[in-house]
């Protein structure tokens, strides 16, 4: 097989490479060992996929992998449904967006408010300057 064009995540989801990354048999240690010495351009691939590969625990049984393949076929197959989780899902990032919404329509209302009370103030003393320079007019 040609693994010159895998990537990362290609090596994380062949069996073989999981079992050579956790040292479970020899067949596939000497295999991917072989595979890095016929391809020296992927060996900082494999050394990133089996650090990776080790660090998220991708090490699955195979009950629980054929487990999950058989609910997977299930669902999509629409023998059963998919359960979310019972009770209200508390997200800090809507609570914060909700809280950040109210603030904004606060902030815009008070802006709006002292905006509408200086044009009226403003309005109003221009009015009444030009009605007393109107009445010194008169008199004089």
């Amino acid at each position: 097989m040609d693994y010159s064009s895998y990537q990362t995540g290609d090596f994380l989801t062949d069996d073989s490479f999981i079992a050579y990354s956790y040292a479970e048999s020899v067949e596939d240690v000497e295999k991917w060992e072989d595979v890095a010495i016929q391809n020296p351009g992927i060996v900082q691939k494999i050394d990133d996929a089996r650090e990776l590969c080790l660090l998220l625990g991708l090490k699955v049984g195979a009950v629980e992998k054929a487990a999950g393949l058989e609910r997977l076929k299930k669902l999509l197959e629409g023998t059963i449904e998919a359960k979310l989780p019972e009770g209200r899902i508390f997200s800090l990032r809507n609570y914060l967006m909700q809280w950040v919404t109210i603030a904004a329509i606060i902030i815009i209302a008070a802006t709006f408010a002292v905006y509408q009370f200086n044009i009226n103030s403003i309005g109003s003393t221009f009015y009444s300057d030009v009605k007393v320079m109107k009445y010194d007019q008169q008199i004089n």
